[in-house]
């Protein structure tokens, strides 16, 4: 039996300079597109070598993925990357775009160490990009209808996993969360179009064909700054952590053994130039009573704030440390006499016993200063200590 249907294609002419003109549009884009995908892969994978950040890794891996996805899209990935292989041309429609989002995912949860916030959250973000995987490298076995009713809901919640983890992060302090957020709208916004495109929700047109790889081309400059940033931040806290061997945390003021060690180089110096230096020793002795008279927390913050004044005191060239918890010391560069050494002395107990800001007038710092001047009153440091 054969039935007889009548189908309805619309026509449109439109000149060679018009064809031309929108060529020249496509390759514009595609080459923009290109361009940035790939100096951000080799930015990234540099990234994740020299500063060993998985960060870097994820987001190259992400970024490669993505510009493979959209190769298939357009049919340049077709034509030129697989030309012999149309099962994979046809498959990786499907694979790309799922892999792409598990590999988001990774990133996302590098990106504001989800590892190191919550080991739990961490491990079922790590299922869900697994599980994305298994069912990309399955889609061979789906029937090609079928495999747009499988890509919607994993892609639909993978992203939903990594806005969830990004906003997590925000909440509890994360500064570079909100930026994340910020990249991927585009991209969330380009996707969420292609979705209803594919569901007929929405017509054909310039958005439905450059969507995506304009949201990409807004996404990947301001991932760039967050991961610049994000390394930047790293190396402070690492510089911090090397430091507290040398440092006292709570002062900034360097600690008991640093100042041993630069007694001992500024003994040498002084009997070299054959002059006078003095070294300090500043003891706090009324933090019980500021307790008694003003709680627990104002005894706790006056000796910071005799670090403070002790740091007001000095010069560029002489240096502060804290020794123990309520004794403080410091060392006077030369040539320095003993009238010098008199006045500092007294200088120091006056200025703790000056008010502070945002506390009882009161409750002021009584210190206990001695000193001796080297190499005159002797040359071994512990001697002198």
């Amino acid at each position: 039996r054969v039935s007889a249907r009548t189908l309805s294609v619309p026509l449109q002419f439109i000149s060679e300079s018009r064809l031309s003109y929108a060529e020249q549009r496509v390759s514009l884009i595609l080459g923009i597109f290109f361009g940035l995908t790939g100096l951000a892969a080799m930015v990234s994978v540099l990234g994740a070598v020299s500063l060993r950040d998985p960060a870097y890794g994820y987001y190259a891996l992400c970024v490669t993925l993505m510009g493979l996805g959209q190769a298939t899209a357009t049919g340049i990935a077709g034509l030129h990357l697989w030309p012999n292989s149309p099962r994979w041309s046809d498959l990786s429609t499907s694979v790309l775009p799922m892999l792409t989002v598990a590999a988001t995912l990774l990133f996302i949860s590098a990106a504001v160490a989800l590892p190191e916030r919550s080991k739990r959250l961490s491990k079922l973000v790590l299922g869900q990009a697994v599980l994305a995987t298994v069912v990309a490298c399955s889609m061979g076995m789906v029937a090609p209808g079928s495999r747009m009713d499988l890509l919607v809901p994993v892609v639909l919640l993978l992203q939903f996993s990594g806005v969830a983890v990004a906003v997590w992060a925000w909440r509890r302090g994360d500064r570079f969360a909100p930026w994340l957020l910020l990249a991927y709208l585009p991209v969330l916004v380009s996707a969420g179009w292609m979705l209803a495109n594919s569901a007929r929700l929405v017509p054909n047109g310039f958005f439905n064909q450059h969507g995506m790889q304009i949201g990409v081309a807004l996404h990947l400059p301001i991932i760039m700054v967050v991961l610049m940033m994000r390394s930047q931040h790293r190396r402070e806290n690492i510089r911090r952590i090397q430091g507290l061997d040398r440092v006292d945390p709570a002062t900034g003021l360097i600690n008991g053994h640093v100042f041993a060690e630069r007694l001992i180089r500024m003994i040498a110096r002084s009997e070299r130039l054959r002059h006078q230096s003095a070294v300090m020793v500043i003891d706090l002795v009324n933090t019980e009573q500021i307790q008694r008279d003003f709680g627990r927390k104002a005894a706790e913050e006056l000796p910071l704030r005799v670090a403070e004044r002790l740091l007001s005191t000095a010069r560029e060239i002489d240096s502060a440390a804290r020794l123990s918890e309520r004794r403080f010391g410091m060392l006077v560069e030369g040539p320095f006499s003993a009238e010098d050494a008199a006045t500092l002395g007294p200088r120091i107990v006056a200025r703790c016993l000056m008010p502070y800001k945002d506390m009882h007038v009161e409750c002021v710092a009584q210190v206990h200063v001695a000193y001796a001047l080297v190499p005159a009153q002797g040359s071994n440091a512990q001697g002198l200590l």
